[in-house]
């Protein structure tokens, strides 16, 4: 199926099987359901759920820092920017919760932080060896990594949904929030039939679409519809370009 998918669930129930302990009423014989059997499934508003495309594994680099729960856990491989071109450019997200985190770049996952790449002079160059890499006030940061000049780039952004769709139309943002126990960015949006996109810093120099209506989304790709109004909440994952709504 494509980006949304629909399921209908009709079952017979028999054998050893309680069927009202499962929520239906009784031997399958048309549309009958329970209180229980309802309250199995989530309170959506739309009826509709996409769920996270799991993507695909690409060639990835390190950053380690004084932001983890183990400060410069240089071991732990799942801290990492993609390169989704394999072409040494890597990028990612990290949402840093206090002012002036710093980190490192490593090729590898090493605990002692081998072959470690900074930046000496807070220049935007990468040295072997070279100092901490210092973000500024607390918040969400894109990072992107090219080794093939040895260069970096760090920029806070805030993001929002935008569209034919939401309550702001194409001019005003629903701002997205930081959720750190899920460790994505999400909001509740009253949305109705048309399109929407994302966008960071109010500004349509970065955005995000779905050019192939799959839940993989791409920078400057096409409106997503939407298809039917009613309550969503939206979860968007930066660091694989996923979105989920519910």
């Amino acid at each position: 199926m494509g980006w949304y998918d629909f399921f209908i669930i009709r079952a017979g129930i028999g054998g050893q099987i309680n069927a009202l302990e499962s929520g239906v009423s009784g031997g399958w014989g048309g549309s009958r359901t329970t209180r229980q059997f309802v309250e199995k499934f989530p309170a959506d508003l739309t009826g509709i759920v996409s769920e996270f495309n799991p993507g695909k594994t690409y060639p990835k680099v390190y950053i380690p820092g004084s932001y983890q729960s183990t400060p410069f856990n240089g071991a732990d491989s799942k801290n990492a920017l993609t390169s989704s071109k394999s072409n040494k450019v890597y990028e990612g997200y990290r949402y840093f919760t206090q002012d002036n985190a710093e980190f490192v770049i490593l090729r590898n996952p090493s605990s002692t932080l081998g072959g470690k790449l900074g930046d000496n002079g807070a220049d935007g160059t990468l040295e072997t060896g070279g100092a901490n890499i210092k973000a500024g006030p607390k918040g969400l940061y894109y990072i992107k990594v090219d080794l093939n000049n040895n260069t970096y780039v760090l920029e806070r952004q805030t993001w929002g949904v935008v569209g034919s769709a939401t309550p702001g139309g194409w001019d005003t943002d629903t701002e997205l929030t930081w959720n750190a126990e899920l460790g994505y960015l999400t909001a509740k949006v009253e949305l109705k039939t048309g399109d929407i996109k994302f966008r960071a810093n109010k500004d349509w120099a970065v955005n995000l679409g779905d050019t192939g209506a799959d839940g993989l989304l791409e920078a400057g790709g096409n409106d997503i519809k939407i298809t039917k109004s009613g309550g969503y909440e939206i979860r968007l994952d930066l660091d694989s370009l996923t979105i989920l709504m519910s």
